[in-house]
């Protein structure tokens, strides 16, 4: 149950949430340096000038002012939540890798006891098989959290790539529902409405970059309402398919970096996207503006390809991997 009902009252709780996402991009443009919250440009880097950082700030406010009032779980938004304050205070000092993994495995774990009985009653598992799942989605968690934070390093890809899913995740739960939506789907409305909101400080040039505070709150809780809005597996790859390109590209550059032996906690940019931007010449909002095709089209593929079956999206989907890994080598000639 939540207090939201009618066209009327979803179209002010959008509104609402697209202003709070551009007023917390707005306040961290004007204030940065009284924060300490400003990303000096180095080596690794595809901006040029020192610009603020933690524009994300106004997607945790979305989050912490709207989850409560829709009813959504406290087992998700304070984990997912946290995760986000301690990312904030990582904008502005450093925190080594380690305690940041700690902290966000362990939120990972709190979001998985309290959706435990829904991963009960869905999978149908006993004790000694939730267990070894939980470790696998607390993985996925983390996982996922740090590849949005991972790409998000041009101007506009998280923004879009964040309106996006999060959308996705509400247009599918009020598709399953028959738009009958709950808090969880009206929370993932809200939080695409945000990104919009941030969007226009950051796209198509930057007064301001999201920062850790909102790459890894919008992949930590996507990954956890992806898992608490899926009913079968097939539900679970359709709504994670709207993050293919994000999973593709880590995947591929994983790949490039293991084979070369490079410490995969270092910050680089090896990246397809970065090697567009900084080898290839495009612009920014070029490049962050084909991925968002790109992942609306995958999108609507694999949900189109969702009444033939699990196996038919997941061909789809390997296919879909195997023209990234097509598209990496071509890239990388110009490394």
């Amino acid at each position: 149950m939540t207090l939201v009902s009618g066209f009327g009252g979803g179209l002010l709780l959008a509104l609402s949430a697209f202003g709070l996402g551009a007023l917390g991009a707005a306040i961290i443009s004007r204030h940065a340096k009284r924060f300490g919250l400003l990303d000096n440009p180095n080596a690794r880097s595809s901006h040029a000038k020192v610009t603020p950082k933690g524009g994300g700030l106004g997607i945790l406010a979305v989050v912490l002012v709207f989850a409560p009032f829709l009813g959504v779980s406290a087992w998700i938004w304070i984990p997912a939540s946290l995760v986000s304050v301690v990312s904030l205070f990582g904008d502005g000092i450093h925190l080594g890798q380690k305690l940041r993994l700690l902290i966000q495995f362990g939120c990972a774990a709190a979001c998985l006891a309290g959706l435990w009985a829904s991963l009960e009653a869905t999978t149908g598992l006993r004790l000694w098989f939730l267990v070894p799942l939980c470790l696998l989605l607390a993985v996925y968690i983390v996982g996922t959290a740090n590849y949005c934070n991972f790409m998000d390093g041009i101007n506009g890809i998280a923004g879009l790539t964040g309106a996006v899913a999060f959308s996705g995740l509400a247009l599918h739960a009020g598709w399953i529902k028959g738009w009958a939506m709950d808090g969880n789907a009206l929370l993932a409305l809200c939080v695409a409405c945000a990104c919009l909101g941030f969007l226009p400080l950051n796209f198509p040039k930057a007064r301001v970059f999201m920062g850790d505070v909102g790459s890894i709150l919008l992949g930590f809780l996507f990954a956890v309402l992806a898992i608490r809005q899926s009913a079968t597996l097939l539900d679970f790859v359709c709504l994670n398919s709207l993050l293919t390109p994000f999973y593709a590209d880590e995947w591929t550059t994983l790949i490039v970096r293991v084979r070369a032996r490079q410490n995969l906690l270092l910050a680089h940019r090896r990246h397809i996207y970065q090697i567009m931007v900084n080898q290839m010449g495009l612009a920014h909002w070029k490049v962050s503006t084909l991925y968002g095709i790109v992942q609306i089209a995958i999108a609507a593929v694999t949900w189109s390809l969702r009444p033939a079956g699990l196996w038919a999206v997941v061909v789809w989907l390997v296919l879909v991997f195997v023209v990234f890994l097509v598209s990496d080598k071509l890239a990388r000639r110009y490394e």
